[in-house]
């Protein structure tokens, strides 16, 4: 008979609301739900807000270090592992098939709990969504290098207590493929997930613009200067249109990006509103006529897989999207979406244009690519995979 499955969510994360890394662990769990296994949620360092232990859907969670920047969780690094290791081992249930599931690669704070999970019966499996060796080039931050240079040194070791990897892309599952032999019965390839229930009631706006909409992080392989350049563009040509930002990113970059709004002859028509909680930044995705999903063409991007690219196709509105990663491998060019090479500023104007001008035929092919997207990264298609995959490990 097969043991029922107790799951331990480990992340250095926002929780239960956050962005995408947030969305990804909430989406994995709630596939997960109809199989009733015990699932907690562990999170090492509750960012940005101030928050407690707490219950999320009928299942707990608890903050580790709460609302601690990464250097002053260095400095009581000590409490950290240790509350780690008394959590892990409270969770332990001696009647099922333990796992642990760590999102993103061994860092500093989590490997070596996660390696006292190992020694007490848990199995060991870490959920990777980019790759740290490219992650060090995205920052100057000194602490943020130390920091991936050890999860980099980590990663190479990982093998040694790991006994399954997921990966979100391609080019991640080639390179642990690489990486060491003994993964090759261990990988599991788990793209982005996307709750289509949310997305189920549509909002209509009564309006003459039309607005374009970008909501992410504002770091530098997001490219967002080029939104704002291309709109600049259309904006010039009397189009009626607006911009709408939704995110944040580190105080570098999102000054970067101000700067440039402050020197647009068309800011009054960008919006930049911040963090957004779900309800909002829901609100104005589907409230929006065009989504863009605009990246750099560097390693860093082709790692990873954006998440947000699932909720824009959950829409069914026209999506335009820069070829990285696995996306013009899943989707085929004006048949489920607009893609455009990266970093080109000329065909992000031309797409939004030609968007604009056919919006009828625009709005067919966005709910082709919402048809695309829920047959790739519905929750209710992949949770049963996955049960089976953690069930036999």
């Amino acid at each position: 008979m097969n043991k029922k499955l107790n799951i331990v969510f480990i992340g250095d994360m926002s929780y239960p609301e956050g962005m995408a890394s947030t969305k990804r662990v909430r989406n994995i769990i709630e596939s997960l739900k109809k199989f009733n296994p015990i699932i907690n949620v562990i999170v090492i360092r509750q960012q940005n807000v101030e928050n407690s232990n707490g219950t999320y859907k009928n299942h707990k969670y608890y903050i580790v270090a709460p609302n601690k920047t990464i250097l002053q969780a260095i400095l009581i690094f000590p409490i950290i592992i240790f509350k780690l290791i008394f959590q892990i081992f409270k969770l332990k249930q001696y009647d099922c098939k333990n796992i642990i599931y760590k999102y993103e690669s061994p860092s500093i704070f989590d490997t070596i709990p996660v390696i006292f999970a190992k020694i007490i019966g848990y199995k060991i499996i870490y959920d990777i969504v980019e790759d740290v060796n490219f992650a060090y080039s995205s920052t100057n931050n000194l602490i943020h290098r130390i920091k991936i240079t050890i999860a980099i040194l980590l990663t190479n070791m990982m093998h040694l207590w790991t006994d399954a990897i997921l990966y979100i892309s391609n080019n991640l599952g080639i390179k642990f493929q690489k990486f060491n032999v003994k993964y090759l019965k261990k990988l599991y390839y788990q793209p982005i997930s996307i709750d289509f229930k949310i997305f189920e009631k549509e909002i209509k706006v009564n309006r003459n613009e039309i607005v374009l909409f970008y909501g992410g992080s504002f770091g530098s392989k997001d490219c967002v200067e080029n939104l704002i350049y291309a709109f600049n563009n259309v904006a010039e040509k009397k189009y009626n249109v607006k911009l709408k930002l939704s995110g944040k990113g580190d105080k570098y970059q999102e000054n970067f990006i101000f700067n440039i709004i402050k020197k647009s002859k068309h800011q009054e028509r960008i919006h930049f509103l911040g963090y957004l909680d779900d309800d909002k930044y829901l609100y104005e995705l589907k409230s929006s006529d065009i989504l863009c999903m605009i990246r750099s063409n560097s390693g860093y991007s082709n790692a990873g897989f954006p998440f947000k690219l699932g909720e824009y196709l959950a829409t069914g509105k026209p999506v335009i999207a820069t070829k990285v990663s696995d996306i013009p491998l899943l989707f085929t060019d004006k048949k489920e979406i607009y893609l455009i090479e990266a970093n080109s500023v000329d065909l992000l104007e031309s797409n939004i244009e030609f968007i604009i001008n056919n919006y009828q035929k625009s709005a067919k092919i966005g709910n082709l690519g919402k048809k695309k997207a829920r047959t790739l990264f519905d929750i209710e298609n992949q949770g049963y995979k996955l049960f089976n995959f953690l069930r036999d490990l």
